[in-house]
């Protein structure tokens, strides 16, 4: 699995603490993010009482990973930055303050990297993969529309929150 635009890791390491058998890739274009997340995914496993498959990947989007993981990747999940640079007044104080901008803003409509990421994962899914990206509930309809013409096929799943959407992709048919 890959966790891409992974800041400090929480999904990777989750999956290290659950499925400690997992070949874990976690991506970031910041270097002292992607450090700090193979180091909570190692200490996930540890928790969890075992060791850590991990490395780490410092990225452009997906641009960057080895050519051995091509077509071989059998989840990426990602909350790329998708809140669109006109809605900088509605998030909250402590976001603005801590997050760094590449990490929040995607583009006018906040779909730049979302696109970016359903296009390129093309190319490192595995055949019966799935993409899982986080995105804003607004968005839905956009990244689905670019994700059909690429014959990806998909599921939304509202969050609890009822605003955040994880949108679930996966080249051909569902199985």
């Amino acid at each position: 699995m890959l966790e891409a635009f992974c800041g400090v890791g929480p999904v990777a390491s989750a999956v290290a603490a659950s499925v400690p058998e997992a070949a874990i890739h976690v991506g970031d274009a910041d270097e002292q993010a992607v450090r700090c997340a193979v180091a909570n995914v190692e200490a996930y496993a540890r928790a969890g009482e075992s060791s850590a498959n991990v490395t780490g990947h410092v990225l452009d989007c997906l641009h960057g990973l080895p050519d051995e993981l091509r077509h071989g990747i059998d989840v990426i999940a990602a909350v790329p930055p998708y809140v669109p640079v006109t809605a900088v007044d509605f998030l909250p104080r402590e976001a603005l303050d801590f997050e760094p901008s590449t990490a929040l803003f995607g583009g006018v409509d906040g779909l730049d990297l979302v696109r970016r990421l359903i296009a390129e994962s093309l190319d490192w899914l595995a055949p019966e993969g799935a993409l899982l990206i986080e995105l804003g509930q607004d968005q839905v309809a956009e990244a689905t529309g670019f994700a059909t013409e690429r014959e990806l096929e998909a599921q939304s799943h509202l969050g609890e929150d009822e605003q955040t959407v994880v949108l679930e992709l996966r080249p051909g048919h569902w199985n």
